[in-house]
């Protein structure tokens, strides 16, 4: 009866007609910038109605209805009035999605949004208001998809695809951008064949409809390119982002910033081939375009600074990555604000830097930190979380910290989380299988460290095929696990194959190249001379948790080893002079342990006579050195003293006998021998 009678004491319009439309939304909080689009002058009327008690304040800027006034409002309704308000209401939620928001704002934007727009959605009949409904389908998809749920994305696309088709037609461009954002669901959930699959569709409808060289061409051609990336299809992946950079250039001129964005795009491509320099390169461009777009404190152009970093990692400048990588996280941490998911990432980033440079406690610190702000954001059993836990599985399983029960505990996790997501054949899980097999190997369960990598193993060859390099260091892992069960043909076989992917992919100047044929050598030797005989002592299983642990406490033979080199104070530059001693004297193992352990510059230079590393090596005729210095990113094209570059010292042959085999250096030095079997352990993390 009271509510009854509140409800006729109501006599303004505009009050009643903003309480009828929220009787069809849902009984969550109902935010003022959807009441906004029902009724422009809003708050007078949410004032009347508060004081009538027809509805509450709720949670900031936002109103909360009794469910006994929604109940009520709809019984009075009349099918007209309730067919008026649905299609009111319809709209007004489509308007609030549509409105511009800061990226600061927008996910708690949507999130608000989404429980009003899936209870909208049963309430419209599919006649006349077919265009609203397939609007709102296709809307909270998209928020789903945001929110990192593709699975809940894909069950409300395909529910608008029939309507949208039905109402445009099959061949609209409309059509085209529905079966676009479904294939980048099926993507998100680890089908990239399904993707490639509605991402052609979508291609071949936008050509039909607006012509080859359309800017909307191009952004479908940018996203199946990713799909060939994912795929292992780098070159196709490359040959796609080239065709959508060429169409941009011409539709925007070269220094747009949607031309930033697939240059970003296409340097990833070279990423993925093995050409960080190229990477580097393209990267740099994006940069530099996007801070004259953005400024130079814009979130847009932390991202790029996020993807520079990844080429400076495989180029070996560690320092400047954590240069870039700093940059960008004081950037996004202002932008967002600390607890932001993309800083999440940035940080993830930075404690893998700080892991490469010794210094895993401060790994955990940051990656415990992003753990922390992706568990609140996305949720504990996300995808995105089980990146991190790999990372962090890690930084435990490697370095000071070795903990491989807690590597093993965090990578378990994280392995039924990939499964759960994208299926137990999914790459994705591979990659965690074979960082999950390098904790059972530091536990010494060889056996289970060969099952998960043999397991791994034939999904990447579903996944990417006979040729993939991801493949190549599934092999050289197996390789390392037959080894230490001394099965050494079968480890020689394995190590053999991941050499000549490696070769093909990356050619035979690269690291990986280089340190698989060393491999090799090393299972050769072990063949040939039976050094591990049945019954010796020497038979004991040597694993990667052994091996590590090995060069941590074998200090006196770093003391050895730095003596040896007349270093009295093992500082950076004094390490960078190491450096250029050790590539002119070709040691080999030398230049691997103070790239990998110790934060240099590579690039260093004499002050006197102004030679790099590289230019002692080629003075020396070192090939394998120089070519070794080269595989990490040594600049061929700095001058010395004297104006020469490196390779103006290189000789075309190198006489006979000048560089020693790596197994004659390894004979002559104890320090390089332990330190180049730990070199192995660059094959045992599979990054994300």
């Amino acid at each position: 009866m009271t509510l009854s009678l509140s409800l006729k004491a109501v006599t303004d319009h505009a009050a009643l007609e903003l309480l009828n439309c929220c009787a069809y939304l849902g009984g969550t909080p109902i935010p003022y910038f959807l009441l906004e689009e029902i009724e422009k002058d809003y708050e007078p009327a949410i004032k009347l109605l508060q004081s009538y008690s027809l509805c509450l304040p709720s949670q900031r800027e936002c109103i909360g209805l009794h469910d006994i006034v929604r109940e009520m409002l709809r019984l009075l309704h009349s099918k007209e009035q309730t067919l008026n308000c649905r299609q009111r209401v319809g709209s007004a939620w489509i308007a609030a999605y549509e409105k511009e928001v800061s990226l600061r704002d927008e996910i708690e934007h949507y999130r608000l949004l989404l429980p009003h727009g899936e209870v909208l959605i049963p309430s419209l009949p599919e006649g006349t208001l077919k265009p609203i409904r397939a609007h709102l389908l296709c809307s909270v998809a998209t928020i789903y998809r945001m929110l990192g749920s593709p699975q809940q994305a894909l069950a409300y696309y395909e529910q608008g695809l029939p309507l949208i088709q039905a109402h445009y037609g099959p061949e609209h461009y409309e059509v085209a951008i529905t079966l676009g954002n479904i294939g980048n669901a099926y993507g998100a959930l680890g089908k990239p064949h399904k993707q490639k699959e509605l991402l052609e569709r979508a291609l071949k409808i936008k050509e039909q409809h607006s012509g080859p060289e359309h800017y909307e061409v191009a952004t479908t051609l940018m996203n199946l390119g990713s799909v060939y990336g994912a795929l292992g299809k780098p070159h196709k992946q490359k040959e796609l982002q080239e065709r959508a950079l060429e169409i941009q250039e011409k539709h925007y001129g070269p220094e747009h910033y949607e031309v930033a964005i697939t240059l970003m795009n296409l340097g990833n491509a070279y990423g993925n081939l093995g050409e960080p320099r190229k990477q580097k390169k393209l990267l740099e461009r994006a940069l530099k375009l996007k801070e004259k777009y953005y400024g130079p404190e814009h979130y847009q152009v932390a991202i790029t600074l996020v993807n520079l970093s990844t080429a400076y990692a495989i180029l070996g400048k560690l320092r400047k990555r954590k240069e870039i990588l700093e940059r960008a996280l004081e950037i996004l941490e202002k932008h967002y604000g600390p607890e932001h998911y993309q800083v999440a990432i940035t940080l993830v980033n930075l404690g893998s830097v700080y892991g490469a440079l010794g210094k895993p406690h401060k790994q955990k610190e940051l990656q415990e930190r992003a753990l922390e702000i992706q568990e609140q954001y996305y949720g504990s059993e996300h995808y995105e979380v089980a990146r991190t836990l790999v990372n962090l599985g890690n930084a435990y399983g490697y370095g000071a910290l070795d903990e491989p029960h807690k590597q093993k505990e965090l990578l378990e996790r994280a392995l039924k989380i990939f499964e759960r997501h994208y299926g137990p054949e999914y790459y994705q899980v591979a990659r965690t299988l074979v960082n999950l097999s390098n904790a059972y190997g530091a536990l010494g369960q060889s056996h289970k460290e060969k099952e998960l990598l043999e397991r791994a193993l034939k999904i990447f060859e579903q996944h990417y095929g006979p040729e993939h390099y991801e493949l190549a260091i599934t092999l050289l892992n197996l390789s390392i696990a037959e080894k230490n069960l001394k099965n050494y043909p079968i480890a020689l076989e394995y190590a053999k194959k991941a050499t000549q992917i490696f070769s093909k992919h990356y050619g035979l100047n690269h690291r990986r190249t280089y340190l698989a044929q060393a491999h090799i050598r090393e299972l050769q030797k072990l063949l040939d001379e039976d050094l591990f005989p049945q019954g010796s002592s020497s038979t004991k299983s040597i694993t990667i948790k052994e091996r590590g642990s090995n060069l941590r406490k074998s200090n006196s033979s770093e003391e050895r080893l730095l003596k040896k080199y007349r270093i009295k104070e093992p500082t950076t530059k004094n390490l960078e002079l190491m450096l250029r001693k050790a590539a002119a004297q070709g040691h080999i193992g030398v230049i691997e342990w103070l790239l990998k352990e110790k934060t240099i510059e590579i690039n260093a230079a004499g002050t006197i006579s102004e030679k790099t590393a590289l230019h002692q090596a080629a003075c020396f005729q070192q090939q394998e050195a120089y070519n070794l210095l080269v595989s990490y990113g040594a600049d061929e094209t700095l001058l010395d003293k004297a104006g020469k570059t490196a390779k103006e010292y290189l000789p075309s042959k190198i006489p006979d006998g000048r560089s020693k085999s790596l197994e004659e250096k390894k004979s002559n030095s104890n320090s390089d021998n332990i330190l180049d079997k730990v070199l192995e352990k660059m094959f045992s993390k599979s990054s994300f």
